[in-house]
């Protein structure tokens, strides 16, 4: 990533996307950034907050990331890798209620476990998560602009363990990529199992879809509710529709 890359990035955050392309210097835009401490120290960083992120495009970010068929998850547990690898663009990680006796660094695990040390087991807070990934993907009034701190990350991850993206590949303006066929069957995969969740909560069978350790599962008994109440639903809809 070049100088001229990051130049636009933050001018580009700073202003909303009106097209402005003026040149600053990377001092000033390093200036504007979320400060934290050097990866690995382990201390919780002083942040200064920006008044608006950066204008990503979430399409470009959801594209990149399916490339490589990550999952948010995924992309959350390389963007820790980043911290335990020592990458100059990584997010600090902090053990959530204070440093341990022995002074070790947070482990993050990856999963389930993202925000659990690994080594200690405590909670840790720091990096990204699937929810703030999946606001700075949304064309939501949720979505989130992502400061010039967390792009650098998010392109970091994308580019050491994956496929190399520019911070130009996300921004307003990219060509526009199609997504592939097996993107697509997963999403919908995804929204399928969100709507087996939420059934099973609404007709008060939450064990349907979660394991006594409270990992989601779809059993074939709730796939089975479901499928009748779909053609339930489909049966209401055709007659209304005749009459």
């Amino acid at each position: 990533m070049t100088t001229a890359d990051w130049t636009r990035v933050t001018r580009l955050g700073a202003l909303g996307h009106r097209g402005v392309r003026r040149r600053e210097s990377t001092e000033m835009s390093m200036a504007t950034a979320t400060a934290g401490p050097e990866p690995g120290t382990g201390d919780r960083p002083a942040v200064r907050h920006l008044a608006s992120g950066i204008t990503l495009d979430p399409g470009q970010l959801v594209w990149q990331r399916e490339r490589n068929s990550w999952s948010r998850q995924d992309l959350v547990d390389q963007i820790a890798q980043l911290y335990l690898d020592g990458h100059q663009d990584a997010l600090p990680f902090w053990h959530r209620d204070g440093d341990p006796a022995d002074g070790h660094r947070p482990v993050p695990g990856t999963g389930s476990l993202s925000r659990i040390c690994a080594r200690c087991g405590a909670p840790v807070s720091g990096g990204l998560t699937r929810d703030a990934i999946a606001k700075h993907e949304s064309t939501g009034p949720n979505r989130r602009k992502p400061k010039p701190a967390t792009l650098r990350a998010i392109v970091a991850a994308l580019s050491e363990y994956g496929e190399p993206v520019r911070p130009g590949d996300l921004l307003p303006g990219a060509p526009e990529r199609e997504r592939s066929p097996e993107a697509l069957e997963r999403e919908a995969r995804r929204e399928r199992n969100r709507k087996l969740r939420e059934f099973a909560k609404v007709v008060g069978r939450p064990e349907l879809a979660w394991s006594p350790a409270g990992r989601a599962r779809y059993t074939v008994e709730l796939q089975r509710l479901y499928a009748e109440y779909e053609k339930h639903q489909a049966a209401r809809a055709g007659t209304a529709l005749a009459s």
